[in-house]
């Protein structure tokens, strides 16, 4: 019978250590991150956190800004220097009453400057720590990243969820760090990310206020920043990129004066590589429907023969915005955020190990074709040029 009194104290005990919470913390200890940015001081890292603030969260909207606890803004912005990013972590924990918690970050941002230094030392942290998520989507800052923390978003509850969203809108699979970290150790690519900056706004009272706003595409090479294409630029390398989210071109009105608007609501590119020689060759395919959205002239579309020869200039100048894309990226960024060098791999494995060495040799004088497919789908709930008699109209 010893026996089976030791075992039962020793299952009533188990009861006891399983319901033990070593590690508990309550949700009033912890400063959740929202959104970490990224810069440099000469020899030091600068380390800002955006946390919300709790009691200020009730509605959506506030007049912004960071330091201090006062007025209805929802975050705190928390900027400190130090040797090592660890380190300006510390600074800005000593600072905090609450623990700093990141696994629920929104974004990663990182300043122009740092970036074009080199930014694998903001990656290595984040892939060290286990509490990083690297589902979090990783942003280029042109100026500092606080800066554009401290932004009087009106919108959203805080800048960090209006550049989640931002991100969300640019491109149709947003690059988050998992993406960058994979293709910043892939061979035949190089990463990008979208590029945001503060600018001034009016509010409907007219007072002045600033806002957050995506400038252009972020371009990388070999861990570092080479350049930001402009908007036009960079629709159309988010175009070949399979990435575009329903983007829009105007042409000029072939007869008299205005525009025509199209956006391309479907869009399915095909690279395939050949080789001629020691020479590659690379054939794009833009398939896509579009639709007429706007129309400022009196010219018909739906006339004679005028779809199809708007569908004609629609293709052209498709092809020039893609051409333009991609010869600024090969000839002045000398960086392939596209991935020509992985669709060359992947169709020739054996060639690549040998181009590979000096891949940016083939990269810049490889011949492209781009050869658009775009029909025009719809025209709008009417067909005519609004406002205009029928003797009007340009046929």
């Amino acid at each position: 019978m010893k026996w089976k009194s030791l075992l039962l104290g020793g299952l009533l005990m188990v009861p006891v250590v399983l319901s033990g919470c070593w590690d508990r913390r309550e949700i009033n200890d912890v400063a959740f991150v929202l959104a970490s940015g990224f810069d440099k001081e000469k020899d030091q890292y600068r380390v800002s956190v955006q946390v919300p603030l709790p009691s200020q969260l009730g509605g959506i909207g506030g007049s912004g800004g960071g330091g201090g606890t006062s007025g209805d803004k929802s975050w705190y912005v928390e900027s400190m220097t130090g040797s090592t990013i660890r380190e300006a972590n510390e600074k800005q924990q000593r600072s905090l009453s609450r623990q700093l918690y990141f696994a629920h970050r929104r974004v990663l941002l990182i300043g122009d400057e740092a970036a074009r230094e080199g930014v694998k030392e903001y990656l290595d942290i984040l892939a060290r720590v286990p509490q990083n998520r690297l589902g979090t989507f990783v942003l280029i800052t042109k100026g500092e990243t606080r800066d554009v923390m401290n932004a009087e978003e009106s919108i959203e509850q805080t800048p960090a969820e209006m550049m989640r969203e931002l991100a969300q809108n640019t491109m149709r699979k947003p690059r988050t760090a998992k993406h960058f970290i994979e293709t910043l150790l892939s061979d035949g690519i190089d990463p990008y990310a979208p590029a945001i900056q503060v600018v001034k706004t009016q509010s409907g009272s007219g007072k002045e206020k600033t806002t957050i706003k995506v400038i252009g595409l972020a371009v990388f090479s070999k861990g570092k920043l080479q350049g930001i294409l402009n908007p036009e630029e960079s629709q159309g390398a988010l175009i070949a990129m399979n990435q575009a989210v329903q983007p829009m071109i105007n042409l000029p009105a072939p007869k008299g004066e205005g525009q025509l608007s199209i956006l391309l609501g479907e869009t399915n590119v095909n690279i395939k590589p050949a080789l001629e020689g020691d020479k590659i060759k690379m054939r794009i395919v833009v398939r896509g429907k579009g639709s007429l959205i706007e129309n400022t002239s009196a010219y018909d579309v739906t006339a004679g023969h005028n779809m199809e020869d708007t569908e004609k200039r629609l293709d052209e100048s498709l092809k020039q915005s893609l051409q333009k894309s991609i010869d600024m990226l090969r000839m002045k960024l000398h960086a392939d955020p596209i991935g020509f060098g992985d669709i060359v791999y992947r169709k020739f494995p054996n060639e690549w190990q040998t181009m590979k060495k000096d891949w940016q040799s083939h990269y810049e004088v490889m011949q492209v074709e781009i050869i658009p497919e775009i029909h025009i789908v719809h025209t709008g709930a009417i067909t005519q040029p609004f406002g205009y008699k029928e003797g009007d109209l340009k046929q």
